[in-house]
């Protein structure tokens, strides 16, 4: 991960605040409440299935230059404080938010080499299925962009390993 110069995080772009794990974990380490209060450009919410990429250069807490936040709508997929409107389906979202995140990076001056973790959407979709489904968005991209597949916990990492290879 340290080779990466972005860091991709899960969120659900449906509306400000509704951030994941890995999102808190940034958070605090560069001291700042939110990721709206960090973007150099506001989001536009809703964005679930679509990427928002921001400058991370002016944070010297960490070392990546780049932010790309992925709307997978780990809470509105849950239902969690919604009626009873349809939820999205999870591995729809997280397909979509890496493609566009794929499409935006290769059209602008952005980052090339990307830390993601396995977007399993707050564990509904499985360790072994994010891990395919990262590895089948970026198999069908045509770009120059690495993706770094970023996971800490080490029995998911070992578990995952194998697959890619």
């Amino acid at each position: 991960m340290q080779d990466a110069d972005t860091i991709a995080l899960p969120i659900d772009g449906l509306e400000p605040g509704l951030e994941g794990r890995i999102a808190h974990q940034l958070l605090k380490r560069i001291g700042e409440p939110s990721l709206d209060a960090i973007y150099d450009r506001p989001a536009q919410y809703p964005f679930n299935g679509r990427a928002h990429w921001s400058s991370l250069k002016g944070f010297d807490q960490v070392h990546f230059q780049w932010l790309c936040a992925l709307g997978t709508g780990i809470r509105s997929s849950s239902g969690i404080g919604f009626d009873a409107t349809p939820r999205p389906n999870q591995k729809q979202l997280a397909r979509s938010a890496l493609s566009h995140m794929f499409a935006q990076g290769n059209a602008g001056h952005l980052g090339r080499r990307i830390a993601c973790p396995l977007l399993s959407g707050g564990g509904r979709i499985s360790s072994i299925d994010a891990a395919y489904l990262l590895l089948d968005v970026a198999g069908h991209e045509r770009s120059d962009i690495e993706l770094h597949i970023a996971e800490n916990r080490q029995d998911v990492y070992e578990m995952i390993r194998p697959i890619l290879g």
